[in-house]
């Protein structure tokens, strides 16, 4: 097939692709600091790209609900960061520069394509979503036969190569190594269910990404991935048994054996884990050392009764947030004030990880960065697309589509203990609006086809 680089160079579509993959790349500390130039190449590509869709496509945003939600949202956002022009000015466009180009270019790549391209595009991007992560959880699984842990130390702190504190780091922090695991696992349901060729290594990846996810102890990555399981078996089974136009005897069948289903997931989770944990002693055992490798945390989330010690010291970051908030409530203090002002309420190690994480609850980092304005524009934006999704159930939506609206689910949920689908030019931020255009793209083409 002949690649014509002119036509992808003006195509949305490999620009986002470009971003994630420098976003993937850059997972690992050691090689986000190498990035930077990239992302502002980038950034400058995605800028040209949305002056030229603004000028010959506006119409999208009034034919469009939901990109018009979003155009108000990044309007809210510009507003905000004029109010507090005095801080943080440079950082905090940079920041609007890379969220706008995914709200208003992303999100509206897919507008007026025909339904084949959108298709071939989605498996592309799909495919990303497999290898890229299937590579890190490999290297991770690696190091954890081996056994390795390494700490080095960069100007935004410590990190950790392998094991540390009987959590799977791998090449990078374990929530977002869980997370990765989530959306990959979600991908290859995805590809498996649109028949795709591979299908062997498709399973072999869902079953990497469980171990990985297991081993990474991240609870809101496995949060997500309970909750994605719940909307997938919840959606499909719904759609595929047609319960809604069924017996009641029928319908509690089903409903029976999704309850089975979702009881083994989640009883199949602590078995794996302690079965897991005796391969590395295995090994190291064989080259005559005595280590005792443990994974004990999933547990405790469920018995620690400070709430304070469950969510790690996030709810000390929340309250620091909420007293930056009540200083402007309206449009908010601006995504890269927040450190700047919420330090001062914090003990060093939580003011550390509020400079490495931000908020760690994207709905709070929304509410501080961009008051009750940005936040309520945003729950508008979920409303609407949340009632979209339930209207899908009684339309002709494939199994493939309720597939990647639970991942969409399952992000937002985790999004509670992370702040990664705003303010963040993270794979997960991405991921997440890339998947959600493709969504609301479907759901639109449905809608017009049923008109």
């Amino acid at each position: 097939m002949k690649l014509d680089i002119r036509k992808m160079i003006s195509d949305p579509f490999w620009f986002a692709m470009y971003m994630l993959l420098i976003a993937y790349l850059g997972a690992p500390a050691f090689l986000k600091i190498h990035l930077g130039v990239f992302r502002k190449a980038g950034l400058v590509w995605g800028a040209v790209l949305l002056a030229i869709f603004l000028i010959k496509n506006y119409r999208a945003y009034l034919e469009n609900k939901f990109a018009l939600v979003l155009f108000l949202f990044c309007v809210a956002n510009g507003i905000t960061i004029l109010v507090n022009w005095r801080t943080k000015l440079s950082s905090n466009i940079f920041t609007f520069g890379y969220m706008t180009t995914s709200l208003l270019l992303v999100f509206n790549m897919y507008w007026q394509k025909e339904e084949e391209e959108v298709e071939k595009k989605i498996k592309i991007f799909s495919w990303m979503n497999v290898i890229m992560p299937l590579i890190y959880a490999s290297i991770a699984l690696i190091t954890f036969l081996l056994s390795v842990q390494v700490c080095y130390e960069l100007p935004n702190g410590y990190q950790y190569l392998g094991m540390f504190e009987n959590r799977l780091w791998g090449l990078f922090n374990p929530n977002t190594g869980g997370m990765m695991a989530v959306i990959s696992t979600a991908f290859s349901l995805y590809l498996i269910n649109k028949s795709v060729q591979k299908k062997k290594l498709l399973i072999a990846n869902i079953v990497i990404q469980y171990l990985y996810l297991i081993l990474t102890q991240s609870r809101s990555a496995y949060g997500a991935f309970v909750f994605f399981i719940l909307i997938v078996i919840g959606f499909v089974w719904v759609k595929r048994e047609n319960l809604v136009t069924k017996d009641r005897k029928t319908c509690i069948k089903s409903l029976l054996k999704s309850v089975v289903i979702f009881a083994c997931v989640l009883a199949l989770s602590p078995i794996v884990k302690h079965t897991i944990v005796l391969i590395p002693d295995a090994v190291s055992s064989l080259k005559g050392q005595e280590e005792k490798t443990e994974i004990v945390r999933t547990e405790e989330f469920f018995e620690e009764e400070d709430a304070n010690s469950v969510s790690n010291g996030r709810v000390e970051i929340w309250k620091a947030g909420l007293k930056v908030w009540k200083n402007s409530p309206v449009f908010g203090a601006g995504a890269n004030c927040i450190y700047e002002y919420a330090k001062r309420d914090l003990d060093k190690g939580t003011a550390q990880a509020l400079h490495n994480g931000g908020l760690h609850n994207v709905y709070v980092t929304t509410l501080v960065a961009s008051g009750v304005v940005g936040l309520g524009i945003l729950f508008v934006f979920l409303i609407m697309v949340f009632i979209r999704f339930v209207r899908a159930l009684f339309t002709k939506t494939d199994t493939s589509t309720f597939i990647l609206m639970g991942l969409c689910g399952g992000i937002l949920l985790s999004d509670f203990m992370e702040s990664r689908i705003l303010y963040a030019n993270s794979s997960v931020h991405y991921i997440f609006w890339m998947t959600m255009a493709y969504l609301c793209c479907k759901i639109n083409d449905i809608k017009k086809k049923q008109a």
